[in-house]
């Protein structure tokens, strides 16, 4: 374990101890508030999964309008599982909508700009973390889980991400297909393919609610292809001039000569990649 993932844990484990106490994982699950924002089969199976862990409550926001007409004609699961309250509206981003959850988790079948966004700035304004799954085609992406002042944000993602695509055209491309159509989807996904990407999301919404063992992607890009059957966790270093991060938390950026170490040591190895 590098020196960048023990420092994540240790801030994690102060922020776990500070919110949700000296418990096991299970007490911790009971007394714990999930907001859920959720799109297609991903958000559904996800939302269930969640439901039956024990949370003390799963606020399901749907993220479409068809979203919430899968909700609607599903109404009869809060009856069986009364953690679940399922609201009647689309999503929407506000400290009030955000004020009762520990963590606020996406699970959606493609990327939303926006909604990531104004989740991002939001969890920042209120100390909320946040964790996501987007499923595009055979490729799921997890993370990064974040823990706001203490990690990269999802802006800081963002801007690492272009600064190391060999194509950035293509990922603009994809980033304006999301912006300008609010349906653009990919058909036909394998739901076996969809109940993996819902167990990887509950793993790490558990792991980070529970404790142990730590969660894998504060910090981290998580990438599985469900068809090559790879896996790739990058490490995503914060970037000093991010809007969103840095003037939450100034003192996250002043790397120590092992941290600069370290990240010379990463651009070192991706450049042999």
């Amino acid at each position: 374990m590098n020196i960048h993932d023990q420092a994540l844990r240790q801030r994690h484990a102060d922020w776990l101890q500070t919110w949700l106490g000296a418990q096991p994982a299970r007490e911790r699950w009971k007394s714990a508030q999930v907001t859920l924002f959720v799109n297609g089969a991903l958000g559904y199976q996800t939302a269930l999964n969640l439901a039956d862990l024990g949370f003390q409550r799963v606020r399901v926001l749907p993220i479409q309008a068809s979203d919430r007409a899968i909700w609607q004609r599903a109404s009869g699961l809060s009856s069986s599982r009364p953690n679940l309250a399922i609201a009647n509206n689309t999503w929407n981003v506000n400290e009030m909508t955000l004020a009762p959850s520990d963590l606020l988790v996406v699970a959606a079948e493609r990327p939303f700009p926006e909604l990531l966004e104004a989740i991002n700035q939001a969890s920042h304004r209120s100390a909320k973390p946040w964790t996501q799954l987007l499923a595009w085609g055979n490729e799921l992406t997890l993370g990064p889980t974040v823990l706001p002042g203490q990690s990269a944000c999802y802006a800081c993602y963002q801007t690492r991400r272009y600064a190391n695509e060999s194509r950035v055209d293509v990922w603009q491309a994809r980033e304006t297909l999301f912006r300008n159509d609010p349906d653009a989807i990919l058909q036909g996904r394998l739901q076996p393919l969809t109940n993996l990407a819902a167990a990887y999301l509950t793993s790490e919404v558990a792991r980070f609610l529970g404790g142990a063992p730590a969660p894998i992607a504060i910090g981290h890009e998580v990438v599985w292809d469900g068809l090559y059957q790879t896996y790739r966790r990058s490490l995503i270093v914060p970037f000093e001039h991010c809007p969103v991060c840095r003037a939450a938390q100034p003192a996250l950026f002043s790397d120590s000569l092992e941290q600069m170490l370290d990240r010379i040591q990463l651009s070192q190895a991706r450049g042999a990649a």
